[in-house]
């Protein structure tokens, strides 16, 4: 049996971490004065179903007249509850039983007196998957049930639940176990199950689990199987899969470092080594924010949280989980590059020089507009080509002796797709020797066109266009191409999944036919 199932509170004592709504429970079975409609809301794992069961048993036990707050276990109907097997303790999934059918048939059967305890418990568990006629259907009798009839439900979010419902009922919000308490919890398991475990790797499962009850259980239930005579921390990271603490300050220090080889070493290891990723961008953001709160004026914590927020939302659809966090280095390393400069700054000496110009407005593919951008003082070499990094052209000074139609006549008014089309190869060379990420992203890429000095591509997933179009990986890709074309090109980047899919029927096609000739 799981330790979950084998440890579940059978008496409201039993419940840990949930004393607010322990206290008010008990006082209205004492004062008799229990509702007819209960909402019961939170994180999953901290004991919403089991307090809904406790609930039954407290009202429905034949052997507690003295005190309706301790079930005795004993009779019938409390065996039969505690095993799933009451039948007047009906338990329904929102999830898999949400339409209005079984609504309506829920509703013709609650008019029906119960078979052998005094009250008939419906438990809607996950409640807020319900449909909304289904919702609609459950309104009136909601609001006025039959005498012997008791709704709890139940949901994670409980947001999703329409306002007309939570009118109805009696909402409790449970709360995630604090630290202390949830370790304390645990380490009776242990003992019970007569396992000797170290306090580090107690306080390692009880930080994994984030204040969930049955994810602790779980995590020291994994623990347990097949475990030494006593477990140590080092058990516990392998039977998880997770990170380690040392890994994580390593990998910290050589972010500091700006050693980018070493974080990727890291990484590389921990894919290898099948751990979480997951979990191990979690530990890093949980590091960085304590190490943020002892530093407020360093910025730089702030900076590399959000960017590995980001990246912790893109692992789940990348199509390869490190893409995220390789990309996340890179630009965690060009942050602290950035302000390593600015440091090294003299402080009356401005690190930007607004420029001054009139623009011919620059249209992309979509038609609009392309930012108007500013200069780096300190590139003289471009402010001599007169362009800021996004491509558009300073105002010419006025003793400049070469007219205008010499200057529509430009290098760039002749560049050819056949040029880019040529080159691409050795752009996408040039790209691997510094950012081999940024690389395979561009090579996925295809090019559709080019505007005056736009070069307008398509990429097929979202993902690839969020990261193209950083400001660091286009001026990265925006360099080479200046360095291998010798001319300034900006790329517009779209998403067209259309395309993608022709050129794959394209070739689908070829092949039959290749196929076809061959066996004619």
């Amino acid at each position: 049996m799981a330790l979950y199932h084998k440890y579940r509170p059978q008496t409201f004592d039993d419940l840990v971490g949930q004393d607010h709504i322990r206290e008010i429970l008990s006082n209205a079975l004492r004062q008799d004065k229990v509702s007819h409609a209960y909402l019961f809301s939170g994180p999953r794992g901290l004991g919403k179903t089991t307090t809904a069961r406790l609930l039954a048993k407290a009202i429905n036990c034949a052997n507690n007249q003295k005190d309706k707050t301790k079930p005795c276990n004993a009779c019938d109907i409390c065996r039969q509850i505690s095993a799933s097997q009451a039948l007047d303790v009906i338990e329904i999934d929102g999830a898999s039983n949400r339409g209005i059918d079984e609504i309506r048939e829920l509703r013709d059967k609650v008019r029906f007196a119960p078979n052998f305890a005094p009250k008939k418990i419906y438990i809607i568990d996950e409640v807020h998957m319900l449909t909304a006629p289904a919702f609609n259907a459950l309104l009136k009798t909601l609001e006025e049930p039959p005498f012997h009839a008791i709704f709890i439900l139940a949901t994670t979010e409980a947001h999703k639940v329409p306002e007309t419902i939570l009118s109805r009922v009696q909402r409790f919000d449970f709360r995630r176990a604090a630290e202390k308490d949830l370790q304390e919890y645990l380490t009776k398991i242990a003992q019970a199950e007569k396992v000797e475990i170290e306090p580090a790797a107690i306080g390692e499962i009880t930080r994994l689990a984030q204040g969930s009850f049955r994810d602790g259980i779980m995590f020291l239930d994994q623990a347990i199987s097949g475990a030494p005579k006593k477990i140590n921390l080092d058990w516990v990271l392998k039977s998880l899969g997770m990170a380690s603490g040392k890994t994580v300050d390593s990998f910290i220090a050589r972010l500091e470092k700006q050693d980018t080889a070493k974080c990727l070493i890291i990484l590389d290891k921990m894919k290898d080594g099948g751990l979480d990723l997951s979990n191990f961008v979690d530990l890093l953001i949980t590091q960085m924010r304590k190490r943020m709160r002892l530093n407020g004026k360093d910025l730089d914590w702030a900076r590399w949280i959000k960017i590995l927020l980001k990246a912790s939302k893109q692992i789940s659809y990348a199509p390869d989980p490190c893409l995220p966090l390789e990309l996340a280095i890179y630009d965690m390393s060009q942050n602290l590059d950035d302000n390593f400069k600015r440091s090294n700054v003299d402080k009356k000496e401005p690190i930007y020089e607004k420029v001054s110009f009139k623009v011919n407005p620059v249209r992309n593919s979509s038609g609009a507009l392309n930012p108007v951008g500013i200069i780096l003082k300190s590139d003289p070499a471009a402010e001599q080509r007169g362009i800021i990094s996004n491509g558009v052209k300073k105002k010419s000074d006025s003793k400049d002796p070469k007219p205008e139609k010499e200057k529509k006549s430009s290098k760039t008014d002749s560049l050819l797709i056949d040029d880019i089309h040529s080159q691409w190869g050795k752009i996408l060379s040039e790209l691997k020797a510094s950012n081999f990420s940024l690389s395979n992203l561009l090579a996925g890429a295809m090019i559709e066109g080019l505007d005056g000095n736009v070069l307008r591509i398509s990429v097929k997933y979202q993902f690839y266009k969020d990261q193209l179009e950083k400001v660091g990986s286009r001026k990265i890709v925006e360099k080479i191409c200046l360095q291998i074309l010798g001319l300034p090109i900006i790329l517009d980047c779209k998403v067209d999944k259309g395309m993608f899919l022709a050129q794959e029927k394209k070739k689908d096609s070829e092949l039959q036919r290749q196929v076809s000739e061959l066996l004619a």
